[in-house]
């Protein structure tokens, strides 16, 4: 008996009958997509309602590199505070000879009259909660080496200029000690 001409496509090969996709297989595509639109509009509001509510914490910038050939122009960000968060934590692992993966913590910092961040303290929770006049910024130690917020501040080609002046970052905090940079400042503290 000889397969019948729908059996074989233009090349004459044998191909298997198509099967309807069932319903569920259907149900779990949308419930999945569903899931990731969903994702990205929580991320989305998380990061709107902290760019509104969060508190104002400026952090002193040191010395950055202002430009990336592979990557446009941006600045590569390092600030004080890690230093310092790196000179109270990181040092105590490097004497003892830990193996640092990784570690996050939270440092406490206190604000002067212009909102500049100056080390406190830190721990390895969010609690017990900052004192007064006190907040929380969040940290990352990886390899010994202190990461706060983002490190990389991109904008324009072609405004490196404008950003040369930055010595300050300015962030919105909240109270879990989560960050976002904002804008940078110049010496006066004025938006560049």
């Amino acid at each position: 008996m000889s397969p019948s001409s729908g059996d074989r496509d233009a090349g004459g090969w044998r191909t298997a009958p198509r099967r309807p996709i069932a319903w569920w297989r259907h149900a779990l595509m949308a419930l999945g997509l569903v899931a990731v639109i969903g994702g990205y509009d929580h991320a989305v509001w998380r990061n709107e309602k902290l760019l509104a509510d969060g508190d104002v914490v400026r952090l002193e910038l040191a010395p950055r590199d202002p430009r990336a050939l592979l990557t446009g122009d941006y600045m590569a960000l390092n600030y004080r505070l890690a230093r310092d968060i790196e000179k109270m934590v990181g040092g105590n692992d490097r004497e003892r000879g830990d193996a640092l993966a990784s570690r996050d913590g939270y440092a406490v910092v206190r604000l002067d009259e212009r909102r500049v961040a100056t080390l406190v303290r830190t721990q390895p929770a969010a609690t017990p909660p900052p004192g007064s006049g006190e907040r929380l910024l969040h940290y990352r130690l990886r390899e010994s080496s202190v990461r706060i917020g983002t490190n990389a501040w991109y904008f324009e080609e072609g405004s490196v200029k404008r950003f040369e002046p930055a010595r300050f970052g300015e962030f919105r905090v909240a109270g879990n000690g989560r960050m976002l940079l904002t804008t940078m400042l110049g010496e006066d503290l004025k938006p560049l």
